[in-house]
């Protein structure tokens, strides 16, 4: 496991980077982190930018959280 203590040493910050490769040419590059900010509470922010095998390009950005209790 890997991660960088949050402001003032509270939570871990989980930075990660991905690539996927399809047969057919397509690909996908994304970069994002997770914030755990306690056991029950976590929030992530990854941006993404994917190509078709016929070059159509796709960008997207998503922001999740979750909050168990």
């Amino acid at each position: 496991a890997y991660g960088i203590a949050g402001p003032g040493g509270a939570g871990l910050l989980t930075p990660y980077a991905g690539l996927s490769l399809a047969e057919a040419g397509g690909r996908r590059v994304s970069l994002g982190g997770r914030f755990e900010i306690a056991t029950a509470a976590h929030v992530g922010l990854e941006a993404a930018r994917s190509r078709t095998a016929h070059g159509a390009t796709h960008h997207a950005v998503t922001l999740r959280g979750s909050l168990s209790w």
